[in-house]
């Protein structure tokens, strides 16, 4: 991993607990690589999730924040990245707004050059083992794909 770079993305939809919490875990990943950078795209969270990430962002010149919005509005006072596509919470929609959400950190990484990797990170989860991915990396030339 120290000679590979890597572009940690993920969706936050409140999870502000919990990403507070992951965050120091996340940087220690990205740190383990040769350079990394992160891209949360966060849509709508009613909690503090949108705030921590801008907040993030602020912190860390390697975090990229992007405000998915589908039920607010399309402009926020700190500056950041909005789309707002006004649609429900439910069924193919909510499958679509995941997908166009994922499109989002995906257009990010293109006018850079690609990582070596891209890592894709529930962010709403209470921890992750680093040491088991640390793990993996070790068997790249096994896979392809590890979920």
């Amino acid at each position: 991993m120290s000679d590979k770079t890597v572009a940690i993305c993920g969706l936050a939809r409140n999870c502000a607990q919990n990403l507070e919490r992951l965050i120091p875990r996340i940087e220690a990943l990205g740190a383990a690589f040769q350079s990394y950078r992160i891209i949360v795209v966060e849509n709508d969270s009613t909690d503090d999730t949108g705030e921590l990430v801008s907040s993030w962002q602020k912190e860390n010149d390697l975090v990229r924040a992007i405000r998915f919005c589908y039920l607010s509005a399309d402009h926020f006072s700190d500056g950041q990245t909005a789309v707002n596509e006004g649609r429900a919470w439910f069924g193919e929609d909510r499958i679509r707004r995941i997908a166009n959400a994922r499109n989002l950190y995906l257009e990010e990484l293109a006018p850079e050059t690609l990582p070596d990797y891209v890592l894709v990170i529930d962010l709403d989860i209470r921890s992750f083992s680093l040491p088991g991915i640390e793990h993996g990396f070790g068997l790249s030339d096994e896979w392809d794909i590890i979920t």
